[in-house]
């Protein structure tokens, strides 16, 4: 006889008190299904994946600056921007290709939000993390990872 107590599964020749009868397919089921644990496992290996293909694909990386354009919000487009502000550069090519005449105070805007949406997207990654670690096994099935970028021009 097959039964289950809990998240407790077993074979029995006489159903113990406590424990329900199951059928031997739903026995079978529960013994393959992975158990919370190795789901939220599974789903921040997700997070993790996710996270780092979002590191490496520049076309997914960028925000909407308070200035009006597009800008590039990777790590290198960070480390340009500081370029930019070091040799007092004046023009700017945003993410569509497009060159803009800055000043320096737009050059340091640029390098806030860009600092900015690196602290957002941190801040969503951390939630989905403490999301995962509370999750059942059917709110992690239906848990997407969708990271949004900044728009500074609706602020």
């Amino acid at each position: 006889m097959f039964a289950k107590r809990n998240q407790t599964i077993g074979i029995f020749n006489t159903i113990p008190q406590g424990w329900t009868e199951i059928s031997e397919a739903e026995y079978i089921a529960l013994r393959n299904t992975p158990s919370v644990e190795v789901q939220r496992e599974f789903k921040l290996k997700e997070l993790k994946d996710c996270v780092n293909h979002l590191k490496g694909n520049t076309s997914e990386m960028y925000i909407t600056s308070s200035l009006g354009f597009k800008v590039n919000a990777d790590t290198n487009s960070l480390e340009n921007v500081n370029t930019l502000i070091d040799l007092n550069a004046n023009i700017f090519r945003d993410f569509d290709n497009k060159i803009h005449k800055v000043s320096l105070d737009d050059l340091k805007i640029i390098k806030s939000e860009i600092q900015q949406n690196a602290v957002n997207l941190y801040q969503q990654k951390w939630k989905y993390e403490e999301i995962i670690k509370n999750a059942s096994i059917s709110e992690l099935k239906e848990l997407k990872l969708n990271f949004e970028m900044l728009d500074f021009t609706q602020r």
